[in-house]
């Protein structure tokens, strides 16, 4: 992975893949802002928002997260 300088998201959470998806979407600026940031090579969780701030806001965006190397 470092030899080869790989840039990875992992989407998690426990939701079903249609919820993660929209969750991904809905994390895209986030995601995009980390991306240009972020120097390869790294691996990145992309999380869901909170329940609390998905039910105020079905749209909520989650966060990005450097997971390797920290």
């Amino acid at each position: 992975m470092v030899r080869h300088s790989v840039r990875l998201l992992v989407v998690v959470g426990k939701a079903t893949h249609p919820d993660l998806a929209r969750s991904f979407v809905a994390t895209r600026r986030k995601i995009e802002r980390f991306l240009v940031r972020t120097p390869a090579p790294f691996v990145a969780k992309v999380y869901r928002a909170s329940p609390a701030e998905l039910a105020q806001n079905e749209a909520a965006p989650g966060r990005v997260e450097r997971w390797y190397p920290e």
